[in-house]
């Protein structure tokens, strides 16, 4: 699955109403746009877990998550002439 990190693209993300799986924030971590991102997750019924720093370096592969990483929901794509059967039935 893809991961995001950072507080603004997280933020970003959720404003432009991607489609998340989850979201992690780090325990302890606290500031005005963490509560922004997790009311919004909340909002749009996205899961919020409470992270140590060792997994959101894990998930980030070390990079500066700022206390926020989201995994995004898979895309799913069709094909041309998958697409026209479907609508056809």
């Amino acid at each position: 699955m893809p991961v995001i990190f950072g507080i603004n693209p997280v933020l970003e993300a959720l404003e432009s109403k991607q489609p998340f799986d989850k979201i992690y924030l780090q325990l302890g971590k606290k500031s005005p746009v963490i509560s922004k991102i997790f009311k919004l997750a909340k909002a749009q019924k996205i899961p919020v877990v409470q992270a140590d720093r060792r997994k959101l370096e894990q998930l980030t592969e070390k990079g500066k998550h700022q206390g926020v990483a989201a995994l995004l929901a898979p895309l799913y794509y069709i094909g041309l002439e998958d697409l026209v059967d479907k609508i056809q039935k």
